[in-house]
């Protein structure tokens, strides 16, 4: 015989989510995973999440095929919706040099990710792209070749959820022209 009933669980508490869902199925958010459940796809909140889904008999038993494989299924996946920040250190704003290279270096850091894709942005085209940035670390990249003048920069970083964030935007000066 099978069970006519849905029922999610958390840690503590199972409820009956639809009565008239397909027969033998039970949904089950794993407590390694916020311990957090819901019965929409939504309001789950930032996190890591896996779902555990399996046919049952009235015994609570999980059924096997034909074979011995268990019909049950798990899923992980993450919600993320926080955009990364990133702060810049080097150069200063303002900064000022006779060098035609500049080491350009910011720290992004993100609620979830480990490693940032980023890409420095000179005078509104980017300039370099794809540099990994280890989530909280500073991150250094030189550039080599800048003519004489005044240069504004940034830096944007993108997380695995491709929320993206621009720093704010500072400049140097290159004057290689002798006093």
């Amino acid at each position: 015989a099978w069970n006519s009933t849905w029922t999610l669980y958390n840690s503590t508490t199972s409820i009956k989510i639809n009565n008239t869902a397909p027969t033998g199925n039970i949904i089950k958010l794993d407590d390694y995973f916020n311990g957090r459940w819901n019965t929409t796809a939504n309001g789950t909140g930032d996190g890591y999440y896996r779902v555990y889904a399996a046919a049952i008999d009235n015994a609570n038993n999980v059924l096997r095929t034909i074979d011995g494989t268990y019909l049950n299924a798990t899923y992980n996946f993450t919600v993320d919706s926080v955009q990364p920040s990133v702060i810049l250190s080097n150069p200063a704003n303002s900064f000022a040099t006779s060098q035609t290279s500049i080491n350009f270096n910011w720290t992004a850091t993100d609620n979830l990710d480990t490693s940032l894709l980023c890409y420095i942005t000179i005078n509104g085209i980017v300039n370099v792209s794809s540099i990994a940035s280890p989530n909280g670390t500073p991150t250094n990249y030189t550039i080599y070749g800048f003519v004489d003048g005044t240069h504004y920069w940034n830096v944007s970083c993108l997380d695995d959820a491709f929320n993206a964030n621009t720093s704010l935007t500072r400049n140097f000066t290159i004057d290689t022209a002798a006093p």
